[in-house]
């Protein structure tokens, strides 16, 4: 046997193996995202929680994650488990954990010293981890946003390099968002220097300088913009103060590449095809002829109804038939009729089309109105050379936009990289704890076997009386010690938890027993085994260290009767206390090597 087997049978140590068990922890959401103060009182195990044997605790990580942590349980004395454990309570394990890699999956290992059978413990986790890919890219993002918002800074100026407590700001804020604290203050300061520098010595001083000069230039173009917009306007109600010259007697068409009143073009024996697109064009007439051009397209849809050789009598009967008469006069431009108070009231017409038109007609109506028409003329190529103006203007003020956004998302990629470093993520250590991992029992099914009851072996002192004679008795006796609960003998029983009860049977146990040698010497009377040859043995006991104890109780004996004549005897009982092994055979060859 070794010294370690010796130690432990003697009961001066516990006996214990190496941890070669593990239990994992199925977490419903990644440890990375938690906050602090969160609670995972329905993180399941894989298994159950060994009591009396150390092994190892697993928390998953992601792939991409550091991390350490630190583990702290006690036995639970109420119904929650606080986030520390109370003062003075017993069993207080304070575990490091470091990453490991298990079957291929990244975990937080923390070896865990022997649990107390049956007993219920608090786990409480204080993790410290780095940022994985995912929240370093919400990290970059958050920053670049907050420090891109601030361009151009006073002076009209980019970053330099004394602008530290900016980026420390902005990484500051950024990490509060997330719930994301890190552990060391001092670590976001030297965190935000180093993605100064690294920002500075990369494209990102460029990249701002393009977005001041991109966007000054359009603030300039912006305000040109405005003023030709203005302009616009201006001429616009110029435009919309003329008068509207007369109308036709009918509504103008276009037909064969001339304005013609449609009343006019019916006595020319149109084509059936030149009536079926004239005929069109009155459909999408608007503005005060609406009502004209409605009655003139409803005619022609009667005449094209008819045979071709019956459309002639019906054009000529048609000029005679009364119509509407139209409010305005009417061009046609951009592939639809309109009357000049749509082109007077809506700035969507192109101006072109209705100055050809107006020119052409110039030569078909009296000098009074042909005056009118030069004013429309006129006032329209105003306006015509105004929106040309505009639309130039916001083609620059686009393209310089344009210039400003592709250099605003350079110089933000430009600080996502600074904050993406390694260097950078190596400072950010978050601190995310404490996370409450819920209530777990030390099992007795993981054990190997389940001892209420042990092999006693001990020395009794006893005392046997018979008649006022006396005789001390020291016996050598061997039983079973029973106890009612299964016994921990990992645990030091100063460090033994629960509840008093709980505690008091662990160490408190009734054993049954036999003498196997001779009985008491008594002067005067003769002794003899109670039962058969055995001189039994009835004590309560005591654990003082894992594998010993003290006994009281009593040993039974006969007393025979002093008259010869007689063969009575009578049961007597010696009271005793004594020393003991207290053998747990089965835990022993489990744990100790031998």
């Amino acid at each position: 046997m070794t010294k370690t087997a010796l130690a432990a049978l003697l009961g001066l140590m516990p006996a214990t193996a190496l941890a070669d068990t593990s239990v994992r922890l199925i977490l419903d959401r990644p440890l990375e995202v938690m906050a602090p103060g969160d609670d995972l009182n329905d993180a399941l195990a894989d298994g159950p929680f060994p009591a009396g044997e150390e092994f190892f605790l697993d928390v998953p990580v992601s792939q991409d994650t550091e991390a350490t942590a630190e583990l702290v349980i006690w036995p639970r004395e109420r119904a929650d488990c606080p986030s520390d454990p109370p003062s003075g309570a017993r069993q207080i394990q304070r575990l490091g954990m470091s990453v490991t890699t298990d079957a291929g999956v990244r975990v937080l290992r923390g070896r865990v010293a022997p649990l107390q059978v049956g007993l219920d413990y608090c786990f409480s986790l204080r993790p410290r981890v780095t940022l994985d890919g995912e929240r370093l890219e919400t990290l970059s993002a958050l920053v670049a946003e907050d420090l891109i918002a601030e361009v151009p800074l006073p002076g009209d100026r980019c970053y330099t390099l004394d602008d530290e407590a900016r980026f420390e700001a902005a990484l500051t804020d950024a990490l509060d968002r997330m719930r994301a604290p890190v552990a060391d203050p001092e670590a976001v300061r030297g965190a935000a220097a180093e993605i100064l520098v690294r920002y500075a010595a990369g494209e990102g001083p460029d990249a701002c300088g393009e977005l001041l000069r991109y966007a000054t230039l359009a603030r300039v173009r912006a305000r040109i913009v405005s003023e030709q917009r203005a302009a616009a306007a201006e001429a616009h109600a110029n435009l919309s103060a003329l008068p509207l010259p007369p109308a036709f007697a009918s509504p103008l068409v276009w037909a064969d590449e001339r304005a013609i009143e449609i009343a006019r073009l019916i006595t020319l024996s149109p084509s059936p095809a030149t009536l079926s697109e004239v005929r069109g064009q009155l459909r999408t007439c608007t503005g005060q002829n609406a009502g004209a051009c409605a009655d003139w397209a409803a005619s022609l849809d009667s005449v094209l109804a008819l045979p071709e050789s019956q459309q002639a009598a019906a054009l000529s009967q048609l000029g005679r038939d009364p119509h509407r008469a139209p409010g305005t006069l009417n061009v046609y431009a951009d592939g639809r009729l309109f009357g000049l108070d749509v082109v007077r009231d809506s700035l969507e017409v192109d101006p072109q089309g209705v100055i050809a038109q107006l020119g052409a007609l110039s030569g078909q109506v009296r000098p009074q109105t042909a005056d009118t028409l030069t004013r429309w003329v006129r006032t329209l190529e105003a306006v015509d050379e105004l929106r040309d103006g505009l639309n130039r203007a916001a083609a620059d003020l686009d393209a310089a936009d344009g210039a400003a956004r592709g250099a605003r998302v350079r110089m933000a990629e430009a600080v996502r990289d600074a904050v993406r470093a390694p260097a950078v993520r190596q400072r950010l250590v978050v601190a995310m704890g404490p996370i409450n991992l819920g209530v777990h029992a030390g099992s007795e099914r993981t054990r190997d076997a389940k001892n209420f009851a042990t092999i006693e072996a001990g020395v009794a002192a006893a005392v046997p009386l018979v008649d006022d004679k006396n005789s001390a008795w020291l016996a050598p006796y061997v039983g079973m010690r029973l106890y009612s609960t299964p016994v921990d003998r990992d645990i030091p029983l100063r460090d033994l938890a629960g509840t008093p009860m709980d505690r008091l049977r662990q160490r408190a146990s009734v054993t049954v027993g036999f003498v196997p040698g001779d009985g008491p010497d008594i002067e005067g009377y003769v002794t003899q085994p109670a039962f058969g040859s055995v001189y039994p043995v009835i004590a309560g006991g005591w654990r003082f260290t894992h594998f010993s104890a003290v006994s009281a109780g009593a040993i039974g004996f006969r007393v025979e009767d002093p008259n010869p004549a007689s063969a009575a005897t009578q049961l007597m009982w010696a009271g005793f206390v004594g020393l003991s092994l207290d053998i747990d055979l089965v835990y022993l060859i489990r744990k100790v090597e031998l």
